[in-house]
């Protein structure tokens, strides 16, 4: 290398291109302390814009959060009272709008006075957290419980009866679902001075009997339902003599009897044993002076009606079949009773069994009917049936049809209607009908289109005739439009023409 070069490595012919690392950072420093006096004069600004809104919204008055103190909490207690619905009102949801509102439902005590645990059922150590920050904001008043033992090991569920039991002077409204036995701790004993209503479910099947001698001195305690669960020592378990309402499932006909024998008081039974196979029973009646209704299921539910007498029966509900159908008579006979409402749910598509029970019981006011298995001719020959004379369900005032699910012909139930509301002699005039449809209503029937159009246009001006009459008819939920059937645009009109 020569001399010059080692000359122009040392000294560049211009010095302004040779910048050093340190001179670089300084430029880059420079640089971002430009854009961060920026930034703070930007965030400065928006302090203060910040500053001027939060003043306007303090601003703004609320009318909701103007009123007292009492009528929010009313309000709040209004919003509670709706229908359960998933997830459901919850005073946790009110409290979660506002500071305002929370410390409003915090201490509105009647607003944790219901607890209700069927839905997205938590792990037991959950459970058991969210009860003991719950029931204590209850304060002194009686809380109704609908709770779901938790799937897991006894000792998880025990640990929550152990939680429930601190509070169990204030249980007014008790139902219980577990997958398991459920058992009482025997310490609790005349410790429910408020509870008045207690269900118990083993679901969808009890391991081993259930032990709830703890209840059998609870003072209130009026209504009992037991579904699927087998009892330890159960005549020492409820205060039987002073129940009015029990409800027992999947329990023979002859434990049903012999806990009978103990409820004296008892006003309203519903039974559904669902036990096929059962023996004989071999029983004396068992009269149950104040018994004014009973809602037997089907199977062998039925069988029960042979060894009652209910002389106050005023309500009839049944699972209705030939078998049922033939205890009627006997029953109505024996009791010297006089039903004023029939409830009928019905699988068999036979009319015979139906004109059986309904002849079996001429003072019956009200006709309740779910007929699952019933075509548009069996609905034709009961309305035919109902028209004629009157043999049958003279004292009719109301029907009340439920589910249906096949067409109805509407010319039959407008000549039945008419039948009922011309005021014959030794028949009650008909004020109401009501018929809904099951949204499983499939069947087609072979029609003559043309022919049944002029019958249902004769037969809905008379219906409108009877309506103007004052014969209140309720016609819901219809899927079909099938010419002489009802459907959908029949009931449009017919509602129509109910409001002119």
């Amino acid at each position: 290398m020569s001399a010059n070069d080692i000359q122009a490595q040392r000294f560049p012919d211009n010095p302004s291109n040779l910048k050093s690392p340190a001179s670089q950072l300084r430029s880059r420093l420079g640089t971002i302390e430009q854009r961060i006096a920026s930034l703070e004069t930007q965030i400065a600004l928006l302090h203060k814009e910040r500053e001027q809104v939060l003043g306007d919204l303090a601003a703004i008055s609320y009318p909701v959060l103007t009123l007292p103190t009492e009528i929010t909490s009313e309000i709040f207690l209004r919003y509670m009272e709706k229908p359960l619905r998933f997830p459901g009102p919850s005073p946790l949801r009110l409290a979660s709008i506002c500071r305002l509102w929370r410390a409003i439902a915090l201490s509105t005590s009647k607003l944790w006075t219901h607890w209700s645990q069927f839905f997205d059922i938590p792990t037991a150590e959950v459970l058991a957290s969210r009860l003991q920050c719950w029931l204590p904001r209850a304060g002194g008043l009686p809380v109704d419980l609908r709770i779901k033992l938790p799937p897991s090991p006894t000792q998880e569920s025990d640990a929550i009866l152990r939680i429930l039991a601190q509070h169990s002077s204030r249980w007014g409204n008790l139902k219980m679902v577990s997958s398991g036995p459920i058992s009482f701790p025997a310490d609790l004993r005349g410790r429910f001075s408020s509870l008045t209503k207690m269900a118990l479910d083993s679901y969808p099947s009890s391991e081993g009997p259930s032990t709830i001698t703890a209840f059998s001195d609870a003072s209130h305690l009026r209504e009992v339902s037991l579904y699927n669960i087998a009892l330890v020592d159960w005549r020492n378990s409820l205060p039987w003599s002073q129940l009015t309402k029990l409800e027992l499932s999947f329990v023979t006909v002859e434990e049903c009897l012999e806990m009978l024998e103990q409820t004296s008081s008892l006003e309203v039974l519903e039974f559904f044993s669902q036990l096929e196979g059962q023996d004989s029973v071999t029983s004396p009646p068992r009269i149950l002076d104040h018994l004014h209704t009973i809602h037997l299921g089907s199977d062998c539910s039925h069988r029960l009606l042979d060894f009652l007498v209910l002389p106050s029966l005023a309500h009839l509900h049944l699972g209705l079949d030939s078998e049922c159908a033939e205890r009627v008579a006997p029953l109505i006979r024996r009791s010297g009773c006089s039903p004023r409402t029939l409830g009928l749910y019905i699988w068999d598509p036979d009319f015979a069994p139906i004109l059986q029970c309904i002849s079996s019981v001429p003072s019956v006011r009200e006709l309740q009917m779910t007929w699952v298995g019933g075509t548009t001719i069996e609905f034709s020959q009961l309305f035919k049936t109902l028209a004629e004379g009157p043999s049958c369900l003279p004292a009719l005032e109301s029907i009340n049809i439920e589910d249906c699910q096949t067409n109805i012909h509407l010319p039959s139930l407008v000549q039945m209607l008419r039948a009922r509301t011309t005021g014959k002699d030794g028949v009650a005039m008909l004020t109401s009908f009501r018929l809904s449809f099951s949204q499983d209503n499939q069947h087609e029937d072979a029609i003559d289109f043309e022919q049944q159009d002029k019958d249902v246009e004769l037969a809905l001006d008379r219906l409108g005739g009877l309506r103007s009459q004052g014969l209140q008819v309720e016609i819901q939920s219809s899927v079909k439009w099938f010419s002489a059937n009802i459907d959908s645009k029949m009931i449009t009109g017919i509602n129509t023409n109910n409001r002119s």
